[in-house]
């Protein structure tokens, strides 16, 4: 509603008569960098994964953990790689998958889709799911 209100008085006027350089309400479109800028977000950028989810993340990105930090960064995310297991109405073992994420990826849904129906023993797809082994 305000973007919607913010572009039908942006339209009011003249382009050389807005302050606003952008002259699409809610987008970048037009914006663009300063030289300077552009050489700042490339010297910020650097070493960092932008926009992948692929090897380290960048707040870890070029630092040497003790072992014991390892571990406790193992630790923390082994709750992910847990085994899913789908049973059918019988509680005859249909499938396992080997982590949510793979469940996920595997059978397009949402992550708490899939957390809600593990807690609540809620079926899910028509399957009873578990992170138990059985």
């Amino acid at each position: 509603m305000i973007i919607s209100l913010e572009q039908k008085y942006i339209d009011m006027f003249s382009k050389d008569q807005l302050y606003n350089f952008l002259f699409v309400a809610g987008s970048r479109l037009g914006a663009k960098h300063s030289e300077e800028s552009k050489k700042l977000m490339s010297i910020n950028s650097k070493g960092k994964n932008i926009g992948t989810n692929i090897g380290t993340s960048p707040i870890n990105k070029g630092k040497t953990l003790s072992e014991s930090e390892r571990l406790k960064l193992k630790l923390a995310s082994i709750h992910r790689y847990k085994p899913v297991y789908f049973y059918d109405e019988m509680t005859n073992l249909v499938c396992v998958y080997e982590s949510m994420n793979d469940t996920c990826r595997l059978e397009k849904c949402s992550k708490s889709t899939l957390s809600k129906s593990l807690k609540e023993g809620q079926l899910f797809q028509g399957f009873k799911v578990s992170d138990l082994s059985p």
